[in-house]
């Protein structure tokens, strides 16, 4: 289950919509570089190995999700209210989330199946 719901996070990262529409309300809070922080499953929260997953959200609706020890998968992005809906250009899948952005933390909810919800908790990267 979880290695489902890592793979919709890697679809969840990308977008195949038009790339002005990753520029609707919202958004602009999503642009940089999120590491991911902890998974919530079930309620029951664990911390993510560090550099385990970062997540980068373009202005011009790209994106790229980056595993440790992966080649990186990109795609495109939309937001719409508080769902974030993403299509890899691995294998064209669309997937959506609910989100939110809340100073520097970035935070995933969704249902990764059979009724299994999983919250992914992301950090803004430190640019320097």
């Amino acid at each position: 289950m979880l290695k489902r719901s890592m793979m919709w996070m890697m679809m969840l990262v990308f977008v195949a919509a038009p790339a002005g529409l990753a520029s609707a309300a919202g958004a602009e809070d999503l642009h940089g570089r999120w590491e991911l922080k902890t998974i919530e499953i079930q309620g029951e929260t664990q911390d993510a190995p560090e550099g385990a997953l970062a997540i980068v959200f373009n202005e011009d609706g790209t994106m790229a999700m980056i595993q440790e020890g992966q080649e990186a998968d990109t795609g495109r992005y939309t937001v719409a209210g508080d769902q974030l809906t993403v299509t890899t250009d691995s294998d064209g899948e669309t997937e959506s989330a609910t989100y939110s952005v809340q100073g520097d933390t970035f935070t995933l909810s969704f249902d990764a199946g059979q009724g299994v919800m999983l919250k992914m908790t992301f950090n803004r990267a430190v640019t320097e």
